[in-house]
């Protein structure tokens, strides 16, 4: 090889490790500025929350005694089964 091209594989091999840093320093500022959302509390026993029923399912509110109505925000005083609901995914907060 000659000197030149040895001099311009060397100038290449800088801009793309430049370009490499570059690169990492603005991705790595963008995920630093994106903020996280705080995860949803968990609601506590006795609290009052509204729920909605996922589609495909049918409960009985024990509440009220009848079943909760699709995609309509239900107020429900949470209990145990209410918690279990949650975790299985058959309701939802609304």
């Amino acid at each position: 090889m000659s000197s030149k091209t040895t001099t311009k594989t060397t100038k290449t091999a800088a801009s793309n490790e430049q370009l490499a840093a570059d690169t990492n320093t603005a991705q790595t500022s963008a995920i630093a500025s994106t903020p996280v959302p705080a995860p949803a509390a968990r609601p506590r026993l006795g609290e009052l929350v509204h729920v909605v029923i996922t589609e495909g399912v049918r409960l009985k509110n024990n509440e009220s005694g009848g079943y909760f109505e699709p995609g309509v925000p239900t107020p429900q005083t949470v209990t145990t089964t209410t918690l279990r609901r949650l975790d299985d995914g058959d309701l939802q907060i609304a």
